[in-house]
């Protein structure tokens, strides 16, 4: 079954290449003028511009100006080269375009012919007039080379200027840091306030798409470390694509493949094994207490056919294993088949899959009470208890391997029974690919895709 999900990815992924489709959140752009020796506009004149990891080039054709433009370019290393009747052919040195970043390049030509080649040595200009933002561009050697706990690129937002990690947020519960509604236990999410708006004001893109959680202000999806080409920080946008906040965006780009077949693979161990025993936490213990976390994956990328389609691909695994001390009524054989005759709980208890408006009151919601709960009279008790009231015998088991018991249910003496949720040893995996290439109608298409097991699959069962 997993191996037909992945064909049939790659069979998707291959289908949208063939359309078009331009996420302009996730691209930059190219600008300039061309001129003479004197200063003059040179109109007409040819400007290609070309990925220094792919070969693929897009041309276009200065303006009776002299003026030139490049948009929707993808994150990379770029060179330009110039040519015109009567001058000889410029060519600038690599220079690198960022996440809805515009890079002016302004070349003046020299006299000779064309076939002659003149290095530009001067950089152009790197100020950004067409836009009013204000935003950093943390590039992937940084994202890559930087320590971070539990390789989370977030920890990185408070290097950036406007970027301050302090709780902005209603509730003095909520902190910059904490494990996030998709964060796992031993890592570190930072969720910093952005230009002094709320913590919870930031929106996070992924390849020109929208990846927040509903929730909170961090991702829906996190994104691989070795997947990161670079993201930006911007804050104070002008522009109608990033509404909806007032705070920051926090725009992610992948890698895409090249030419030349790339791949990596690791794994990131913290083990008891490698650690001293505490003296304060571990007074009792001849060891330290047994602590396991695992984070390991790969990374490949190529050309699928040189100079027009290439993909690259990445997954990751996460385990974490700790012993932790709780306190929880675990319900009895009984209760999990749906009979509370000899419930310690005083209240009435209700089902909560039978929550519904009152017919009476819309306004009102209304729910149907156990057959088998409080007050405690054997006529009251079913026959046959409900299917939903009914909970496998192993989901909660405080016996089963495996199985991580969380928010069961209160402890005796307080009243009502809430719904009991089990989860299973914390563990997830990540995958993603991307598509990208240049056909023959001349379009630049991608195609990105990412996906994550859930930290902790949850099986709810209501008692």
């Amino acid at each position: 079954m997993k191996l037909l999900r992945a064909t049939a990815s790659l069979l998707f992924c291959l289908v949208v290449l063939s359309l078009s489709v331009s996420a302009q959140t996730s691209t930059g752009g190219v600008n300039g003028t061309i001129s003479d020796p004197n200063g003059a506009a040179v109109p007409g004149s040819t400007v290609r511009l070309v990925n220094q990891a792919t070969s693929i080039e897009t041309r276009a054709t200065t303006n009776e100006s002299g003026y030139f433009t490049f948009v929707n370019v993808n994150p990379g290393t770029y060179f330009l080269k110039v040519e015109a009747q009567g001058f000889s052919t410029a060519q600038t040195p690599p220079f690198d375009v960022g996440v809805n970043q515009v890079v002016p390049q302004n070349i003046a030509l020299t006299v000779g012919a064309v076939s002659q080649t003149v290095e530009v040595v001067a950089a152009g200009e790197m100020l950004q007039p067409s836009s009013a933002e204000l935003g950093t561009v943390i590039p992937k050697e940084a994202v890559q080379d930087l320590p971070l706990n539990g390789r989370n690129f977030t920890q990185l937002l408070s290097l950036t200027p406007g970027a301050t990690p302090v709780n902005t947020a209603q509730g003095g519960s909520v902190t910059f840091q904490d494990a996030g509604p998709t964060g796992i236990p031993g890592t570190t999410i930072v969720k910093p306030a952005i230009h002094g708006q709320q913590n919870r004001s930031t929106l996070y893109f992924q390849d020109g798409f929208i990846n927040t959680d509903l929730r909170g202000p961090i991702y829906g999806i996190p994104p691989i470390v070795d997947v990161i080409q670079e993201f930006k920080v911007q804050g104070h946008n002008d522009k109608s694509e990033y509404g909806g906040v007032t705070g920051g965006i926090v725009n992610v780009v992948s890698r895409s493949g090249g030419n030349s077949y790339h791949g990596s693979a690791y794994e990131f161990v913290r083990n008891d094994a490698f650690d001293a025993r505490n003296p304060f936490s571990d007074s009792t213990r001849l060891s330290p207490a047994p602590f396991r976390q695992n984070q390991f994956g790969g990374t490949f990328g190529g050309r699928i056919i040189k100079n027009k389609t290439f993909f690259f691909a990445a997954f990751e695994g996460w385990r974490f294993s700790k012993p932790t001390g709780d306190q929880a009524y675990i319900p009895t054989a009984a209760e999990l088949v749906g009979d509370f005759t000899n419930s310690p709980q005083r209240n009435q208890n209700f089902n909560p899959y039978s929550t519904r408006r009152n017919p009476a009151n819309q306004n009102q919601f209304i729910r149907d009470p156990f057959k088998c709960a409080s007050p405690r009279t054997p006529t009251r008790c079913a026959r046959r208890p409900s299917r939903r009231a009914v909970a496998p015998p192993t989901v909660c088991a405080p016996t089963t391997v495996g199985s991580t018991p969380a928010r069961l249910l209160p402890p005796r003496g307080r009243s009502g029974i809430s719904d009991a949720m089990c989860c299973e040893a914390p563990a997830s995996i990540t995958w993603t690919c991307r598509c990208s290439g240049r056909f023959a109608s001349g379009r630049r298409k991608s195609y990105s895709s990412q996906k994550e097991r859930p930290v902790c699959p949850s099986r709810v069962a209501a008692y």
